[in-house]
């Protein structure tokens, strides 16, 4: 009889960055979905999955510069509010 592994779905916020907690406040004090968001984000130039938005959100992987730089115009928010 062979063993059977399940893959354990860790939604546990990681440690990659210090803005995913930040965004994720901002875009719910919005209103924004995460699809909204992605929109907003292509609309800006900087083009990411759902998914990838969905992990840097819970800081499971880095956010670049530009990243910062788009989620603030997408958010309408100055980037001091995202990394301070």
């Amino acid at each position: 009889m062979g063993v059977i592994t399940v893959k354990n779905r860790n939604n546990q916020i990681g440690n990659k960055n210090i803005i995913g907690a930040r965004i994720t406040r901002i875009r719910k004090s919005q209103g924004m979905t995460q699809k909204e968001l992605q929109q907003k984000l292509q609309a800006c130039g900087r083009v990411l999955s759902v998914r990838t938005l969905s992990r840097i959100e819970r800081q499971h992987i880095f956010a670049y510069d530009y990243d910062i730089v788009a989620f603030s115009e997408a958010l309408d928010v100055d980037i001091d509010e995202l990394i301070f």
